[in-house]
């Protein structure tokens, strides 16, 4: 449907929802591929490559190695980084999860060691000496943007974890913070969407099936949207259930859809306007003198709520379409019945 409506920022947000989802399956970021493939853009994923090490044999036994160089005054921040995970190693991961019999790596351990590398980084002394030589460093810059962004755990998560953090850390942070994960996505990760471009059929579809998952029902998508625009959609969902009371509501697209004898009409609200999707082009062929006020493509009505569609209108396409389906179902029907005769001749 989003193709159709030529809803790219849109598009773009839903992408990004579905990787917020679960960041760790390549399925869930096909739809981000589609997406800059189609626009000519590349996504990358942030990294940061630590110089030294923190190597853990047992409690009493932690190895710490540095880089020596210092060119650029970093390793200072890289020592107190490997300080602080060689802590976690020892005490620091027992008083935080004192549940937990073995130690494992933590979001609370990485992220408190690169929050503490940014901040040996950004004392006073060291910017003034070094702040032109941090610019120089790929690694350093880019710890530095995540830290003034309050970015860091975001990237652990979605950018640098190992196995242990995604397993046990990404669902309960994800559960407080998923609007967190979606900005950490949208300013480091994915790139704005471009003026005036379309999205591909491909990436279309991608990225509605991959959204599915998100929303089940008609209400949960209702919840999504704001006070007004939940009111408004309300009003129109009444109104096809009393043009086809027979029909069952679904989820189509990962949008709010009825379905009798088959999918025929979906619906959907966007930042600037609400779409009736009408399931093909024949019924703007069939009413396009009706909706010769309202912005039409193949396949797509818009409107507003300061200028939305009239009732009578959209019950007479909910009545074409259930005709149109209701045939469809007959001629199956037919086709299947004259099959079995033959068959059994």
């Amino acid at each position: 449907m989003l193709i159709k409506s030529g809803e790219m920022e849109e598009a773009r947000k839903r992408s990004i929802q579905a990787v917020v989802a679960n960041p760790y399956t390549q399925v869930t970021w096909r739809a981000l591929n589609y997406w800059a493939t189609s626009n000519k853009v590349a996504h990358a994923q942030p990294k940061i490559k630590v110089p030294g090490s923190a190597e853990r044999k047992d409690d009493m036994h932690i190895n710490i190695t540095i880089d020596p160089k210092d060119a650029d005054g970093t390793s200072g921040a890289w020592l107190a980084y490997q300080i602080s995970r060689a802590s976690w190693m020892g005490d620091e991961f027992k008083k935080h999860f004192p549940n937990e019999k073995q130690y494992r790596h933590s979001l609370l351990e990485e992220s408190a060691a690169l929050r503490l590398a940014a901040t040996v980084l950004t004392a006073k002394d060291n910017m003034k000496k070094y702040g032109k030589e941090y610019q120089k460093n790929l690694d350093v810059s880019l710890l530095l943007k995540l830290y003034a962004a309050k970015m860091i755990e975001p990237f652990v998560l979605i950018s640098a974890p190992d196995r242990d953090i995604a397993l046990n850390d990404y669902v309960p942070y994800r559960e407080q913070h998923r609007d967190q994960l979606e900005a950490y996505l949208s300013q480091f990760v994915v790139p704005p969407t471009p003026a005036s471009k379309k999205l591909t059929l491909s990436f279309r579809f991608a990225i509605l099936g991959l959204m599915n998952s998100r929303v089940t029902t008609i209400d949960e998508y209702l919840a999504t949207l704001t006070p007004p625009q939940r009111a408004f959609m309300q009003k129109l969902r009444k109104l096809i259930h009393s043009s086809a009371p027979e029909a069952e509501e679904c989820i189509t697209y990962s949008i709010p859809g009825f379905r009798q004898n088959g999918p025929f009409v979906a619906f959907a609200a966007f930042k600037n306007h609400y779409s009736l999707f009408p399931m093909g082009g024949a019924v703007i062929e069939k009413f396009k003198k009706e909706l010769k006020h309202f912005e039409t493509n193949k396949g797509t009505i818009r409107f507003t709520e300061e200028e939305p569609l009239p009732a009578s209108l959209i019950h007479k396409i909910i009545k074409y379409r259930l005709a149109i389906e209701a045939a469809k179902a007959e001629a199956k029907k037919s086709k299947k019945g004259k099959a079995k005769s033959k068959k059994a001749r």
